[in-house]
């Protein structure tokens, strides 16, 4: 069984120092397959919120099946101050969705950004431009789906460039999308 899904609590993570980073906590989660962490954003409840991506069905910590059977879909998963798991979300549609960006918005939700080779269909409203694109979605402070956009194009992505880390492309993005 695929444990892959491994959550580091590094405290260089949670304060700009330039000291050496400590470990202050750690835990492994995940389901039967492949599981990955892509990014994490702290809560205003003082916890923390991660999204990645998982090829995992319902198994282990993963509550729920992906939509499309073979392929990742988003895997949010919302955490307490003391890494308990609050809730968690498997978001995605018939074919290879992996998120790659979250960030808490205004309202107490969330904004997720990734990749998505998905049509129309289970949570994906919007059908695909090309062979991947970019999937934009947005989420309430319970995982809930607001609303996803679909953003065109072909999207080449790889370990060195994460989509939308960068504070000037996390603004663009979040006034394009009219959240700011």
């Amino acid at each position: 069984m695929y444990r892959t899904c491994i959550i580091l609590f590094i405290s260089f993570f949670f304060f700009n120092s330039c000291s050496s980073p400590t470990i202050v906590g750690q835990r492994t989660i995940g389901g039967n397959d492949k599981d990955e962490p892509q990014s994490m954003c702290l809560t205003k409840d003082g916890g923390f919120i991660v999204a990645g991506l998982s090829f995992s069905q319902k198994t282990g910590e993963k509550l729920a099946d992906n939509q499309g059977i073979i392929y990742s879909d988003y895997w949010i998963i919302k955490f307490s101050a003391n890494a308990e798991i609050q809730w968690q979300k498997t978001i995605g549609g018939d074919n290879m969705d992996m998120a790659r960006f979250i960030a808490a918005t205004n309202d107490g939700g969330y904004i997720i950004a990734g990749e998505s080779a998905s049509d129309s269909s289970g949570d994906k409203t919007e059908s695909g431009r090309g062979s991947a694109d970019i999937w934009v979605v947005k989420i309430d402070s319970t995982g809930k789906v607001q609303w996803d956009k679909t953003i065109g194009g072909y999207v080449v992505m790889n370990t060195s460039e994460k989509l939308m880390v960068s504070k000037a492309r996390k603004e663009v993005l979040l006034e394009r999308l009219g959240l700011k």
